[in-house]
């Protein structure tokens, strides 16, 4: 039996043992009180089971993003922090990969793999953790918000999701994955500071607002006025000035805290060859609704497609909230966040149609979105709110039972359907690292506009790292890290040299200290050139600092500085409230 069929028959046995051990209990302890958090995390591990298979996923971003970690990883053990420049990429070319890539992700996966464990099983222990701690954190902040019942109903949706599913198991987009975390953090965050209005809420705010932006950038984006304006929906009860100037301080700390990220991507976007032709690709209508695939219920298409429908029994709860919002009394607090979160779903739903594409293309910043399915993100986490506040509205448990085994039951063909390779290593993986941009690794929107548009990536390695382009000189290379590569020339001619790496802002060349001109060959377009004249040479091809990355460090080192003084000193005290 192939292993997809396989993996289905165990999602399937578990699901059951699962089911029959909540009954047992049920009739073992009949007036025993249940623990809801308990049963949703249990539950939570079902859709998990496949993750830990042995080797890696047949496809998705699996391979490309342990080569990520892999170029991370001798990037931070050459002393380069934050890492900007992937040296072993684009056949050790490089390119400026962690300028623009999200970087939360991959700096956690290097973190599980320094304690020991391998890139591949590191990459699995992120997706599981990453899985379990976005559905603790909604049924946190719901159970605040909407009571605990109401909780474990909106976190089920939230996880067993289609999108949510196929970004864990197909796509493996690990920047989406993790920021399912930390959209649900910010509003519980926001919702703690507002009602305890305790110092430590606005710090793990500004924490919070960090992550999400270091996590995935699209979709932090797209998030931000959505949480700003949660802050507002609870704010306007109390109409406190002063709550509202430091809650106004605590998203622009967040902001600051991220600044080394963000503000060289805003600034240096314009020096990626993809920056003067990016566009937005949108789903058809359709694929919103239903999947092609095993009747509707298979989340991905023979060849690698991928289905990117919300979810049957979300657009069951989208109408039915419709429906309740207006027929239905409920308090105040309730009926605000039910209509803040109908709006906002039918706006972000409106956004990811064609018919929304004149108003991407007003501002440029939102074409780094690419794909407007990116926000299904936000759609699953709007709909999963209207799921708990249905549960609060009307509150029948067996209908709540239905629903909840609509919304998971027919998920489970996407709970491990990808097969797995075992025969790939970290060594297999770290012997192709060097290739792997032009096999499907490249970011595009890293690419250097001086490179050639009509070669995607370089695929042959160079013999060496300096070469003689005119001219004769005797070549030695000294040292090779990732932001310094230093080499003794000598010549008794005016010679032309070509230094085997891409060139990006920052990159400068030094001869005995002074610096030497970069140029830029038709015949080697974007790869750094440079003229000496007879003579010995100590040649620095050195990756500096450009202004805005040094403003973006500084930024995020002094806002770092300011989270710890307020945490950690004890005689500064905030009085928010008069």
């Amino acid at each position: 039996m192939p292993s997809t069929y396989h993996m289905v028959l165990i999602n399937l046995a578990a699901t059951a043992l699962f089911g029959i051990a909540v009954l047992t209990y049920r009739l073992v302890y009949p007036k025993r009180k249940f623990n809801y958090f308990i049963i949703f995390f249990l539950f939570s591990l079902l859709p998990l089971i496949s993750i830990f298979r042995n080797g890696v996923y047949e496809s998705g971003d699996f391979n490309y993003n342990i080569y990520k970690s892999m170029s991370l990883a001798a990037t931070l053990a050459d002393g380069s922090f934050p890492a900007a420049w992937a040296r072993d990429l684009n056949a050790t070319y490089g390119y400026p990969l962690f300028l623009f890539t999200y970087p939360l992700p991959y700096y956690i996966v290097v973190f599980v793999h320094s304690l020991g464990l391998s890139f591949i099983v590191s990459l699995k222990v992120f997706l599981a953790l990453s899985f379990l701690a976005s559905g603790a954190l909604m049924f946190a902040w719901l159970k605040k918000q909407l009571g605990e019942l109401s909780a474990f109903v909106g976190s089920i949706f939230y996880l067993f999701a289609p999108y949510h599913l196929i970004d864990l198991h197909y796509r493996v987009a690990i920047g989406e994955v993790l920021s399912f975390v930390f959209l649900p953090l910010n509003f519980l965050c926001v919702f703690q500071m507002t009602k305890t209005n305790k110092k430590r809420w606005y710090i793990l705010e500004s924490l919070a607002l960090a992550a999400l932006i270091l996590s995935h950038q699209a979709i932090s984006l797209a998030a931000s006025p959505f949480i700003f304006f949660y802050f507002l929906l609870l704010w306007q009860s109390k109409r406190n000035r002063k709550q509202l100037f430091i809650g106004l301080f605590s998203f622009v700390l967040g902001l600051c805290l991220s600044s080394f990220y963000w503000l060289p991507v805003l600034i240096e976007s314009k020096f990626a060859l993809q920056y003067f032709n990016a566009t937005i690709v949108f789903p058809k209508f359709w694929e919103f609704f239903y999947s092609p695939w095993r009747y509707g219920f298979l989340f991905q298409g023979p060849l690698g497609q991928l289905s990117f429908v919300l979810g049957y029994t979300q657009w069951l709860i989208v109408f039915l909230s419709v429906y309740l919002f207006f027929k239905k009394k409920v308090n105040k607090q309730t009926k605000l966040l039910f209509l803040f979160s109908l709006i906002s779903f039918f706006i972000i739903f409106f956004m990811m149609n064609t018919i929304s594409k004149p108003l991407w293309y007003l501002f440029p910043i939102l074409l780094n979105f690419q794909f407007s399915y990116r926000l299904l993100v936000l759609a699953v986490f709007f709909v999963s709110i209207l799921g708990a506040i249905i549960t609060k509205v009307y509150n029948n448990k067996p209908f709540l039972l239905i629903i909840v085994l609509l919304a998971v039951i027919p998920t489970v063909l996407n709970w491990g359907n990808r097969r797995v390779i075992s025969t790939i290593t970290d060594q297999t993986l770290q012997n192709n690292l060097p290739y792997s941009t032009s096999q499907g690794e490249g970011l595009w929107p890293a690419k250097p506009l001086w490179t050639n548009p009509k070669i995607s990536w370089m695929s042959q390695i160079p013999q060496s790292h300096l070469e003689v382009l005119e001219g004769s000189a005797n070549l030695k290379e000294l040292k090779r890290k990732t932001t310094l590569h230093s080499y003794f020339v000598s010549t008794s001619t005016n010679v032309l040299l070509k230094e085997n790496t891409w060139y990006f802002p920052g990159w400068k060349v030094f001869d005995n200290g002074k610096p030497v001109p970069v140029k830029f060959l038709k015949a080697h377009p974007g790869i750094i050139a440079f003229s000496l004249s007879n003579g010995e040479h100590n040649i620095s091809v050195v990756f500096d600092q450009t202004p805005d990355r040094t403003i973006g460090k500084f930024l995020s080192l002094l806002s770092l500085t300011v989270v710890f003084i307020v945490l950690l000193s004890r005689r500064i005290k905030l009085r928010l409230l008069p």
